[in-house]
Parts: structure tokens; C-alpha cells; sequence
């Protein structure tokens, strides 16, 4: 009995070690699992706020949130696939849409002004009484310490060796680099509002409060006193050769004087309180900004030339303006805490935007270029300096046309680009954007082009209905003509074929270089807007203000039709050969449509995604 009890109570301390080991090894695994799940939740959680600071315009934030996520994705090889695929997709906004590059925190307080020196240093006044000099790569040099209230405005001087700073405690200083005070003298009685070198550097210029502009020595002895403003003048700007000063502020009106302080022009436009200043580097045109909202553009005579306003302009007061030094672009911003882009049209200065950046949260004070027009520098209430990058805004601009521009191609080798125009003409241009040659000039518009597989010879169509040939020194080659419009003409990929689209009856036409007959697909019931090939030459797509896609065989026979869900079909494109993409190459199609939407397509007519977004028709 003994014997069998004892067996029965080691049976069951073993039983119970089992269990207990069984009920520990599920409680660790369902640890490990609660662990996982909670790396998960923390994963999405991150997407979803890159994703909520990207829409906020918050895209700094949104990239480095995206950032941390991907690392931890890294980590997690066992991450279900939509949630990794979530959070590539989420990286991959941020890292194509981020402008901005760098941000400088360590301003304490209201970040006022700024100001580039030839070396790339920068200074920065704040609300905090002190001026920071930073590297362009976001490296505090030095803090300078000395004024007793809130540094509104500074200056580097042209050799990149002193700062000149002033505000509310009415003096200005002369600084060292290393922080030395070199003078310091009482500028006014008044908060001073702005201070500005020369271009020689030999003269200071400051306004303020007073109503007055002042010319100083460097050792403080002042010159003159400009004194025709009736209120606080807010805005200085010296032109690139010294011998024009132009002053603005609370009066709504902007002065030039020259440099003996005599008055040369008034210009009036503005209906508030104008902030900022700015010549272009060739001296031939001001920008102004104001808390009307505008900013505006001005001849050296003080003739109009553009107000920036409506739908592309500042909703709020513009409380800073500046000329790139290659005199290419401006930027603006203010209250709305948005920098707006401008492009510069070379011999008129009129602007037109180019994009916007978003990030700051407070108003923007002060804006500066890089030497090289590659960086903006901004500075705003929010306490931070941001360098935002100018990397895929602008690389050229081709001008010459002088009518709407309705087709642009690259050649396939990439050496040369042509684009088609209502004034009648084609031309081709240099990768780098010089002018190499404009076609002979034809009786009516030109609505497309299409380059040969080979780069040697270039089709053109438009409404003359005429598809003509051209070797690129600008021989006429061959015309096939046709009565209708041509809206879209197309190579083939073996470059012995061209499909046209017509604008008048709906028809497409193959038209063989070989010389054997032209081919009309007829199916389309209104005009035909995109013709693409396939990749392989195998099958033709076309896109119809009819609402349909309709898909061909290289020898003309249709093969399928579907409703593209887009009251007009615009555009239409194959994925190409080399496209990353599961399901071959060129079996997936794009297609532009007048509702502002892009949709991809499979080619047995399922609609894959819809790209939302313009606000007109693509």
C-alpha cells in the first residue's frame, strides 16, 4: 500500500509539474504574443500619425515618425504584409514630399529675423535678447549676448565679418563673430525696426518706430536722416549697388531715396502696412509685401508691374519677401505660416508660383536664400529656423513659346525634348533647356508629338490635320494628312507604325511607313484624346471623350472595351518595360480624366485604384 501510494503521489507531483510547466510555457507564449500585438499597435499607431501630420502639413514631423516606424518594421520580420506595406507607403509620402532639410531649435523665444552671410553663416534675432550664429548644417557656432530686450533685426555686412543688430531697446550693435561688441551706440528713442549694411559695407541704414530712416558711420556717426514717412517705417532695402534705398511701413506707401537722403519716388498700391523689402540682385525690381495680403511687384521707376493676390496668394498679412540671388525665384510668407515659391519671369520679373511649403506653426518673420538659390531659410514666432530644399522644385525653364504649350516628350536617348504649341510651331530643346531649333512654322496649332524609338525622327500632329515627319535638324521627311483634327499621335514601339487620334468622328488611324494603307479603327463615339502602344507593340489602348477605354490589336482589331468611370478620358498610359510591378510588364494601364482624377487599370477593364486629387481635369 505504501509502495502503490507512494507511486500515486509521485504520478501526480509529475502530473502537476506538467501542468504547472504546460500553464507556464502558455502564459509566456501568450506574454510574447500580448507583446507582439502591442509592437503591432504601436506600429500602426505610428503610420496613422504620419499620416495625420503629413495631411496637416506638418512633413518634417511626418518623416521622422515614418522614419522610427520603418525601424521598427525592420525589427519585426513577422509583421503581417498590409501593415508593412502601410508603413512603406507612408515613408515613401514623406520621403518624396518633405521640403524641409533642417531645423534650428535653440532660440528660447519669438525667432524675428534673419540674415546669410557670404560664407553660409547664419544669424538669428529672438525675443529671447540674443542672436545665435549657426551653420548651415544646423551647428550652434556662437550665442551673442549684450541686447537688453528683443533683437528685431540683423544685418551681416558684405565680407561676412561683422553683424549689425538693433531692436526694442533702441540700439545698434556692431558685432565680432565671437561675440565681441565692436560698437555700440543709442540708434533712437524709439523701438528700432530694421538695420541694413550697404553693399560696401561702409554704411548703415536703420528706421524704426521714429518715422525716420537714418544712414550711419560704422563707428555710429550718423549721416543723414530721411524723414518723409508719416508713421513707423517697418521695411529697409539697400539696391545691389548701394545708391538706392527703398523704406516702407505703416503709411502703406514705399520711398526711394538715394544715397544723400533726397527723395526719388513714392509708390502706392498698398492699402495696410507694408513689412518687407527686396531688390533682385540686378537692381531692376522691388517686391513688397503687406498686411493687405498681397505682394507686389515693382519696376526701379516705381511702375506696377503684378500684385500676387487671390487663389495663389497669401490668405493672411505677408510679413516677409525675398529675391534668390540668382535672381530666378522669390519666396513669401507671413501669417499664414506658409512659404510660397515664385518663379520669375528673366525680363519682366513677373511671377508665377511654383509651389508652397508647409511646417511652421506661428508666423514667419524673416526669409533668406543659400549663396546658390539651393536653400530657403525661413524664421518664425514658432522659435525655429528651417532650411527647406529646393531639390526637385525647379531644374530649368524652357521659354520661347508664345502661346499655351499643349505637348512636351522627352526623345528616348533623354538628349533632346520637344514640345508643340498653339503658335503654330514645334521646337527642340537641350536636356540642360537651350533652345536648339524651332520646325518650320505650320498654318495652325500643333496638339502633339512622338519620337521614334531610335531619337531620329520626330512626328507631329495638330489641327491642320497634317501628321508630319522630321529628321531633328528640321527636314520635313513625310506628311500624311487626313481631313479631321489630330489630337494624339504615337509611335509604335518598332517605329513602323503611327496611331492618330481623331477630334471629329471619334476614329483612330494606323498609319504604316512602309507605305501600305492606312487602317481606321472605328468604334469610339466622340474624339480621341490618348493613344498609347504596349510596351511590346502587341495591343493599343485609346481614351475617348466618350467615357470608354478601348483596347486594339496591333493589326486593328478591337478587343475590349470598358468604362473607364471618368466623363472623359484625357490621357493614357502603359506601365513601361523595367516597371517594378507584379503582374508583367505594361499590363497595367493609367488614365487621365476630366474629373481631376488618375485611375490605374488592369487590362481585362478592373479598376486597380483611383488617384484623387486635382482639382481639374489631368
Amino acid at each position: 500500500m505504501i509502495l502503490g501510494s507512494a507511486i500515486v503521489l509521485l504520478a501526480l507531483t509529475g502530473w502537476a509539474a506538467y501542468q504547472y510547466a504546460r500553464d507556464a510555457a502558455a502564459q509566456k507564449q501568450a506574454a510574447i504574443a500580448q507583446k507582439l500585438q502591442a509592437e503591432i499597435n504601436d506600429i500602426k499607431a505610428n503610420i496613422a500619425l504620419s499620416n495625420a501630420s503629413f495631411a496637416s502639413r506638418q512633413r518634417f514631423e511626418a518623416l521622422l515618425i515614418s522614419i522610427r516606424t520603418a525601424r521598427q518594421v525592420q525589427q519585426m520580420p513577422q509583421l503581417d504584409v498590409e501593415t508593412r506595406l502601410q508603413a512603406q507607403a507612408a515613408l515613401q509620402q514623406a520621403v518624396y514630399n518633405v521640403r524641409e532639410r533642417n531645423r534650428l531649435q535653440s532660440h528660447t523665444a519669438r525667432v524675428m529675423a534673419v540674415s546669410r552671410s557670404r560664407d553660409g553663416l547664419i544669424a538669428s534675432a529672438s525675443a529671447d535678447n540674443t542672436i545665435k550664429l549657426w551653420r548651415l548644417d544646423g551647428s550652434l557656432v556662437n550665442t551673442l549676448k549684450g541686447h537688453k530686450d528683443t533683437v528685431l533685426s540683423v544685418s551681416f555686412s558684405p565680407d561676412g565679418k561683422t553683424i549689425a543688430s538693433t531692436g526694442l531697446d533702441q540700439t545698434i550693435k556692431l558685432w565680432r563673430l565671437d561675440g565681441t561688441v565692436l560698437q555700440s551706440w543709442q540708434g533712437s528713442d524709439r523701438r528700432i525696426q530694421s538695420i541694413q549694411f550697404s553693399p560696401d559695407g561702409k554704411v548703415l541704414a536703420s528706421a524704426g518706430d521714429d518715422r525716420l530712416v537714418k544712414l550711419w558711420t560704422r563707428d555710429g556717426k550718423r549721416l543723414t536722416t530721411l524723414s518723409e514717412h508719416q508713421k513707423a517705417v517697418l521695411a529697409l532695402s539697400f539696391s545691389p549697388d548701394g545708391q538706392t534705398i527703398a523704406s516702407a511701413g505703416e503709411d502703406t506707401s514705399i520711398r526711394l531715396w538715394n544715397r544723400d537722403g533726397q527723395l526719388l519716388n513714392i509708390l502706392n498700391g498698398h492699402t495696410d502696412s507694408v513689412w518687407t523689402l527686396s531688390f533682385s540682385p540686378n537692381g531692376q525690381f522691388l517686391v513688397s509685401g503687406s498686411t493687405d495680403k498681397t505682394v507686389r511687384l515693382w519696376d526701379r521707376n516705381g511702375q506696377a508691374l503684378q500684385t500676387l493676390a487671390g487663389l495663389d496668394g497669401h490668405r493672411k498679412p505677408v510679413k516677409a519677401v525675398h529675391f534668390s540671388p540668382d535672381g530666378r525665384m522669390l519666396v513669401s510668407a507671413g501669417d499664414d505660416y506658409l512659404l510660397k515659391l515664385w518663379l520669375v519671369a528673366p525680363l519682366t520679373s513677373k511671377a508665377t508660383l511654383l509651389t508652397t511649403f508647409a511646417g511652421h506653426s506661428n508666423t514667419i518673420t524673416d526669409l533668406e536664400f543659400s549663396s546658390d538659390s539651393q536653400t530657403i531659410i525661413s524664421a518664425s514666432w514658432d522659435k525655429t529656423i528651417r532650411l527647406w530644399s529646393m531639390q526637385g522644385v525647379l531644374q530649368n525653364v524652357l521659354t520661347g513659346h508664345t502661346d499655351p504649350v499643349w505637348a512636351v516628350k522627352f526623345s528616348p536617348n533623354g538628349n533632346t525634348i520637344a514640345s508643340a504649341s498653339e503658335d503654330h510651331t514645334v521646337k527642340l530643346w537641350g536636356a540642360d533647356g537651350t533652345l536648339k531649333r524651332t520646325l518650320p512654322e505650320q498654318t495652325k496649332s500643333i496638339l502633339d508629338v512622338s519620337f521614334s524609338p531610335d531619337s531620329k525622327t520626330l512626328a507631329s500632329a495638330g489641327e491642320d490635320g497634317t501628321v508630319r515627319l522630321w529628321s531633328l535638324d528640321g527636314k520635313e521627311l513625310r506628311q500624311f494628312k487626313d481631313e479631321t483634327i489630330f489630337l494624339t499621335v504615337s509611335f509604335s514601339p518598332d517605329g513602323k507604325t503611327l496611331a492618330t487620334g481623331n477630334a471629329l468622328d471619334g476614329n483612330i488611324k494606323l498609319w504604316h511607313l512602309d507605305g501600305k494603307p492606312p487602317q481606321t479603327l472605328q468604334g469610339h463615339r466622340k474624339r480621341v484624346w490618348g493613344i498609347a502602344f504596349s510596351p511590346d507593340g502587341k495591343t493599343i489602348a485609346s481614351g475617348s471623350s466618350d467615357g470608354t477605354i478601348k483596347l486594339w490589336s496591333q493589326d486593328g482589331q478591337a478587343i475590349r472595351t470598358f468604362d473607364a468611370q471618368q466623363s472623359e478620358v484625357l490621357g493614357i498610359s502603359f506601365s513601361p518595360i523595367g516597371a517594378a510591378s507584379s503582374d508583367g510588364f505594361g499590363q497595367t494601364l493609367l488614365s487621365g480624366g476630366e474629373d481631376g482624377t488618375v485611375k490605374r487599370w488592369q487590362l481585362d477593364g478592373t479598376l486597380i485604384k483611383t488617384f484623387a486629387g486635382h482639382q481639374q481635369a489631368v
